[in-house]
C-alpha cells in the first residue's frame, strides 16, 4: 500500500495546473498568429528586401500590438 498519498494528490493537481497553464497559453498563441497584426507583419517580411526592411516591420508589429 502507497504510505504517500499527499505527495500523488500534488503531483495530480500540479500537472492539472499545468495542463490549464499551457492550455491557456496555446490559445494565446493562435490569437496571435491569426490576427491581422500578424497577417500584416508577415506580409511586411514577405516584401522585405533588406535587414533593415524586416527590423522596421518587426517595430511596427510590436507598436500595432502594443496599441491593442
Amino acid at each position: 500500500m502507497a504510505t504517500n498519498g499527499t505527495m500523488a494528490v500534488i503531483g495530480a493537481v500540479l500537472g492539472a495546473l499545468a495542463l490549464v497553464v499551457s492550455s491557456v497559453l496555446l490559445a494565446m498563441g493562435v490569437a496571435v498568429v491569426n490576427s491581422d497584426e500578424f497577417k500584416d507583419y508577415q506580409d511586411c517580411i514577405e516584401h522585405a528586401s533588406s535587414q533593415s526592411d524586416r527590423q522596421d516591420c518587426a517595430r511596427d508589429f510590436d507598436r500595432e500590438v502594443d496599441e491593442r
